[in-house]
């Protein structure tokens, strides 16, 4: 199944990062029902700074449905978790609750077979670090977890293809 996921992996990355001009991963669930994009800050240099952007998307919705959140840092609804400092790993974390998050246009807009409404946060580890060499389209693991707002969690298993800036 791993395999089956890292060939879709490769082939959404491919389009994507031959006109990618940024820092980042593009991930696809286990189920390959969310894809999910997120955007580094990178500075002058080409040193990553910190998550600019997460943009969450289902892969097999019709037309310009495809969307279903875009989380930015600039209103607070996107950051990095603070264990991250200490783990092999980076954990992305969105605030559904933000007024800032632009979300689909469709009420019942669903991400892994939960409504939005229901969401708290969503949060993607993903095995890297920033300073790891982790070349252009380098294939990671890494973990989606959605938190209700009851406090449920749902987690569900992706692979991640790190792009780097074009040079």
């Amino acid at each position: 199944m791993k395999t089956i996921i890292r060939q879709l992996v490769s082939i959404l990355i491919m389009g994507s990062s031959m006109a990618a001009y940024a820092d980042g991963f593009n991930c696809l669930s286990q189920s390959g029902d969310l894809k999910i994009k997120i955007y580094h800050h990178v500075k002058s240099e080409g040193a990553v700074d910190s998550p600019a952007r997460m943009i969450l998307s289902n892969p097999s919705n019709n037309g310009g449905a495809k969307t279903i959140a875009v989380f930015n840092d600039a209103g607070g609804a996107l950051g990095i978790a603070a264990e991250s400092v200490i783990l092999s790993s980076t954990t992305y974390v969105g605030l559904f609750d933000q007024s800032e998050i632009k979300t689909s246009t469709v009420s019942d807009a669903m991400v892994l077979g939960e409504k939005i409404a229901n969401l708290q946060t969503i949060q993607i580890t993903v095995d890297f670090r920033s300073g790891d060499s982790l070349v252009n389209g380098s294939v990671v693991e890494g973990l989606i977890t959605l938190e209700r707002k009851t406090g449920e969690l749902i987690r569900e298993e992706a692979l991640c293809s790190r792009y780097s800036k074009a040079e």
